[in-house]
């Protein structure tokens, strides 16, 4: 091996790089002076290609200057050969692929392997969780257990406390034992009771609906103007049916809502309230009166003359016979009041006459039997008197239902199809 030149620096090394310029003397092959050259200058390709440049050391063009000496071919970091950014593979052949889907499938890998680990841990927690929850329930049987042995340990101190007979301590065991199977027995019977409710309305159902098939195979086999005319009538009632159950909720509501008032009017402003009520349904009581007063005044106004004389015949007689029941009532009540009056008259004078001492006993018995006679009739008296106005307007009640049942059967005679209507209807 031939020993390096004077101007070699760093015997053995690597050889220079790029930034040292080599003498002038050494260039044409002369031997080198013993001067070396202060200034540094950029060395060409020719030079580069000379000297050679290791492989370990790293170039790195975009941070030297490039000239214009044959530096041509050479690409910055931004813009490398194949398309790819400065930096990366220069050759991207099957075993470069192969090593990126190799990468990638050791990615996939861990993450399945992360998944199955939540997975685990997940179905980890479950069995737990169940397990738990079997642990929880036994535990809560074992408490109540423990709570019933408890309450009757507590049971048996009070009765030594209180010094209780063991005798009845059994009895009252016995009866309690008694009781629970009796009543386990009618809880019993309650649970076959229903399952046997369960099937009757089970085998009801069934056989409504054969009822309603025979029937809807029926209705098939009718002529076309008629079903549709079933099939019309089945749509009323079925919207009538959803209006009454619609009705049904609205008066349950409002029930609900006078129990609410009912239940409030029983507090301190109960009475104002229940005074305000009597009064008003005084007025809607005179007002429905006056309703159907005028109603048939209004009727006998489009009656003929004939039919109105009768009818205002009728009408002065049956007010007539109730004015004189009226009359009588009033009577019969004067005349009571009157002998009320003066059995209590009778009672003062002899409760003066029994302070002084005159009155025998058996007028004192007398005397109290007819005061508790009128005590009677006066706290009755209220009673009886809603008794009686109560039976009237049952009694004016009946006579406005029987007036509308029969003005409906009087407007439904003009409904009724003849003949001919009813051997089509059967038909």
């Amino acid at each position: 091996m031939r020993p390096g030149s004077r101007g070699y620096v760093g015997g053995g090394l690597q050889p220079p790089g790029t930034g040292m310029r080599m003498a002038t003397g050494q260039r044409g092959g002369r031997p080198m002076s013993g001067r070396m050259r202060t200034g540094q200058v950029t060395a060409g390709p020719s030079r580069e290609a000379a000297y050679g440049v290791a492989l370990s050391q790293e170039v790195k063009v975009t941070d030297r200057p490039v000239t214009q000496q044959g530096m041509s071919g050479m690409k910055t970091a931004g813009g490398g050969g194949g398309g790819g950014g400065g930096g990366g593979r220069q050759v991207q052949d099957g075993s470069f692929f192969i090593g990126v889907l190799r990468s990638k499938m050791n990615d996939v890998r861990a993450e399945l392997g992360r998944l199955q680990a939540e997975i685990d841990r997940h179905e980890k927690s479950v069995s737990q969780q169940g397990h738990l929850e079997r642990t929880y329930d036994t535990m809560l049987q074992d408490v109540k257990a423990l709570e019933g042995t408890l309450a009757d340990y507590n049971l048996a101190v009070d009765k030594a406390r209180t010094t209780a007979d063991p005798g009845e301590v059994t009895k009252y065991l016995h009866d309690l034992e008694d009781r629970n199977r009796r009543e386990a027995q009618g809880l019993d019977e309650i649970f076959l009771a229903k399952q046997q409710h369960e099937r009757e309305t089970q085998e009801l159902e069934a056989e409504m609906e054969a009822v309603h098939g025979r029937m809807e195979e029926k209705i098939n086999t009718l002529e076309p103007e008629k079903l549709h005319e079933y099939r019309v009538l089945l749509q009323r009632n079925n919207h009538l049916q959803a209006e009454v159950a619609a009705k049904q909720a609205e008066a349950d509501r409002l029930s609900a809502m006078i129990g609410q008032h009912e239940s409030r009017s029983q507090g301190a402003g109960g009475a104002a309230l229940r005074g305000e009520y009597q009064v008003l349904e005084k007025s809607v009581g005179a007002l429905r009166r006056e309703r159907e007063n005028l109603s048939q005044d209004l009727e006998i106004s489009n009656m003929n003359p004939k039919d109105a004389r009768d009818r205002l015949l009728s009408k002065v007689k049956a007010d007539q016979e109730r004015l004189k029941q009226l009359d009588a009532r009033a009577a019969e009540t004067t005349e009571e009041v009157v002998r009320m009056k003066e059995r209590l008259e009778d009672l003062e004078s002899d409760l003066k006459a029994d302070r002084k001492g005159d009155v025998a006993q058996n007028k004192v018995e007398v005397l109290q039997k007819r005061d508790k006679e009128m005590t009677d009739f006066i706290e009755k008296f209220d009673q009886t008197k809603q008794e009686a106005l109560d039976d009237q307007r049952s009694a004016r009640s009946t006579i406005v239902g029987l007036l509308e049942h029969i003005s409906t059967g009087l407007e439904s005679q003009h409904h009724i199809p003849d003949k001919g209507g009813m051997r089509d209807r059967k038909v």
